[in-house]
């Protein structure tokens, strides 16, 4: 539900000896939007999107974190792709893994910064 989000899935109780297989399930985003709506609930869920708003003849596209143009901008044709947009594999570690960080510079002093 969420293009933009790195999915991490512990599947090592799943896997087995030789070979396995990665099923992928994919919806039709429109309904799956649709469906979305329905079942949120400001008072369970918190805040629902607000617009319902047709967008170029889908409805709820503010439910699915997705590149906009998936929706058609003003000079396109309007389609709902589907897929997966970046490859898939499985890692496997024993040990803690770092997958990403940040360097922060600071300097001591004025006198240490060079324009």
């Amino acid at each position: 539900d969420n293009m933009f989000h790195r999915n991490v899935v512990n599947i090592k109780s799943f896997l087995k000896s030789g070979s396995n297989t990665i099923t992928v399930y994919l919806y039709n985003k429109v309904s799956w939007a649709t469906q979305e709506h329905d079942s949120c609930s400001a008072g369970t869920d918190g805040q629902c999107p607000g617009s319902s708003q047709s967008h170029n003849g889908f409805t709820y596209v503010n439910y699915i974190r997705t590149e906009p143009c998936s929706f058609s901008w003003d000079w396109g044709p309007a389609y709902a792709p589907v897929g997966l947009w970046k490859g898939m594999e499985i890692q496997a570690y024993n040990d803690a893994v770092i997958r990403d960080f940040l360097i922060y510079a600071q300097p001591v002093n004025n006198s240490d910064y060079v324009p």
